[in-house]
């Protein structure tokens, strides 16, 4: 009987296949480790949370949340849990973007 409740509970984390979207970042919380983000035409989260996995690439290289500013376009790479918030797998972004 534990081991389909096991199971059960097992299932319920999985995720959903990775998804990628273009966005701006509105802001960001590092204390709850969250990126608000605006579109200019499609949709998407507009919270997404990171966590230890998350990988942060500028110019493909890695870098750190805190290379990330506010108004900066990014590709997003994240993920849809059946329970809880989207969460990024991945964030890309040019050290040439600009605010916009």
């Amino acid at each position: 009987m534990s081991v389909m409740i096991l199971t059960s509970l097992d299932a319920a984390a999985h995720t959903t296949p990775a998804r990628e979207v273009q966005a701006i970042i509105k802001s960001i919380d590092l204390k709850k480790q969250t990126l608000a983000l605006t579109y200019d035409h499609v949709h998407g989260p507009q919270v997404i949370v990171w966590n230890a996995d998350t990988k942060f690439l500028r110019d493909m290289k890695p870098a750190s949340v805190g290379e990330l500013k506010e108004g900066v376009r990014v590709t997003i790479s994240y993920r849809e849990p059946l329970l809880g918030k989207p969460y990024a797998a991945k964030v890309t972004w040019a050290a040439t973007e600009g605010k916009h």
